[in-house]
């Protein structure tokens, strides 16, 4: 349902359009294949595949200029270094971790704190972000992950094959038959 909506609202917004029906090769399935719209440069840049939750934390940059060193609200996109999905926060950017991006470690000082309930305002179709606040630190290590979780794949259950130079500007498949 929340991948329905997500695509319905990615529809009407004009930010993905349908492949013509001939781009499936052998499909016994009702598929449709949707790409971003031309006019979307580099859309690939601007999803953070691994942000699909609906309440995300970004942590945010304190030494940037435009964030002003305030921990109460995120001032710039421009000071936010990343996203993490909330079933990840409490593991990876919580107060006292040391993250590090891009080369640089950071310190996590503070961290917004999530509503107890969803507001009555919250939809699938909008993340709910809160933060949690770094400052570049020159510690010499990294916190490490309570633990970590390899994924095997053992059977696969469907395949679509692309023809050649549709794998790149391809976003998403859709099983009309799953609704």
């Amino acid at each position: 349902h929340i991948y329905n909506e997500s695509l319905n609202e990615l529809i009407s917004s004009g930010c993905v359009v349908p492949l013509p029906s001939r781009s499936i090769v052998q499909s016994n399935d009702n598929i449709v294949l949707f790409k971003a719209h031309a006019s979307k440069k580099k859309a690939w840049s601007k999803v953070a595949i691994r942000a699909i939750e609906p309440i995300n934390f970004a942590i945010v940059d304190l030494s940037h200029p435009m964030q002003g060193r305030r921990q109460d609200t995120i001032c710039s996109e421009a000071a936010v270094l990343d996203t993490v999905p909330y079933s990840r926060v409490f593991y990876h950017a919580h107060p006292g971790a040391i993250i590090s991006h891009r080369g640089t470690k950071y310190k996590v000082v503070s961290m917004m704190r999530p509503p107890a309930f969803a507001p009555e305002s919250f939809s699938y179709r909008r993340s709910l972000n809160l933060a949690s606040f770094a400052k570049p630190t020159n510690a010499r290590y990294t916190t490490r992950p309570l633990s970590t979780m390899q994924i095997t794949v053992i059977k696969q259950l469907m395949r679509v094959d692309f023809p050649p130079g549709e794998k790149n500007s391809t976003c998403s498949a859709q099983s009309l038959s799953n609704g």
